[in-house]
């Protein structure tokens, strides 16, 4: 099990801060890798020509907007970011497709787009950036990952002894939680429905029914979810986005991952079946693997998927978190009539 309270963020970590200094010989490029570089020179060269990008996103961290301004400045390309919930995304992408005038480019958004992936995006040349992302994340040559949302528990260290913190994600089935767990609601796309979802995968339908019998109170509200645990209306809230705890400065409350680790949504990006300005779709896909914007939403409290950290306390925050394991978005639908059916 892993806890971290505000005041110890800034420490936790601070070893694998003390960077030691590698230096290691360039070797020749392969002839692929020659050749990737010669065709990225011209990718390069025909987005700048093209000289716009547009991007749908349903994705609501405020990193997505300082990338785009990231990129504008280092490219010269304008970047138009459109802002729409996952549904309507994909009916604007369907629409378009079949009207013959796509406009977007690029489309970022939650990992249950993937199933759509052979219809309404287009496979993407080889990105050189790709190489940086890290497992369990990785481009599947459609889609790329952009970052990870971790999911774990909040506690109250007011209300609950350290010696009653669940150390294993099974605990919450202890006698003691009965009628005290307040709960993202599973019936709702986000970490409530991530969480029961692996959950049931891990241990069975029975861990549900079990979980049911707990008399869980259901809210589909994290930032008030999180003020009632703090406020001590309840002792624990099952659903907690672990980054969080970094705005929680100086209240009696502390994110606890299980030993199994924390479960996750992973969000990913690609490039539209039929982009106007393809180019510039390919460079800005290339861009979010980078350096910069990796730390962008590092800086948003959100895990790199090439390993990048904040320089701040948040830093400490992400690099600690043991991931467990992510929903299969192709069973999305058929997991939210479980949920509907489980959580009445």
């Amino acid at each position: 099990m892993m806890a971290y309270t505000s005041c110890q963020l800034s420490g936790m970590v601070r070893a694998a801060c003390l960077g030691i200094g590698l230096v290691i010989a360039a070797a020749p490029l392969s002839g692929a890798a020659a050749q990737v570089g010669s065709d990225w020179e011209a990718i390069t060269a025909a987005a700048k020509r093209e000289g716009r990008v547009v991007v749908y996103s349903s994705l609501t961290s405020p990193a997505v907007k300082n990338i785009a301004a990231l990129f504008e400045k280092k490219t010269g390309i304008q970047v138009d970011v459109q802002y729409f919930g996952p549904s309507e995304v994909r009916e604007r992408l369907r629409t378009e497709l079949v009207a013959g005038r796509m406009v977007a480019d690029v489309n970022m958004g939650g990992n249950t787009i993937r199933p759509l992936g052979s219809t309404l995006f287009s496979p993407h040349k080889p990105l050189p950036n790709a190489r940086l992302v890290k497992a369990p994340m990785a481009d599947d040559g459609v889609f790329i990952p952009t970052y990870i949302q971790a999911f774990a528990l909040l506690i109250n260290t007011s209300l609950v002894k350290p010696e009653d913190d669940p150390t294993q994600w099974a605990d919450l089935l202890k006698p003691y939680w009965k009628g005290k767990m307040l709960v993202s609601d599973p019936r709702n796309p986000g970490a409530g429905n991530a969480i029961m979802t692996i959950l049931r995968d891990r241990y069975g339908q029975g861990f549900l029914n079990s979980f049911v019998e707990q008399q869980p109170v259901l809210s589909r509200t994290s930032s008030i979810n999180e003020r009632r645990v703090a406020q001590g209306e309840f002792p624990i809230y099952v659903g907690f986005t672990v980054a969080n705890i970094i705005q929680m400065q100086s209240l009696p409350v502390k994110a606890v991952v299980p030993t199994e680790g924390a479960i996750y949504n992973d969000a990913v990006a690609g490039l539209t079946a039929a982009p106007p300005r393809p180019n510039a779709g390919h460079l800005f896909l290339d861009f979010i693997l980078s350096d910069e914007a990796q730390t962008s939403f590092a800086d948003d409290g959100l895990i790199s998927v090439t390993g990048q950290r904040s320089k701040g306390p948040l830093g400490d925050m992400t690099a600690g978190v043991k991931l467990l394991n992510s929903a299969d978005p192709a069973k999305f639908d058929e997991n939210m009539k479980i949920m509907e059916a489980t959580f009445r």
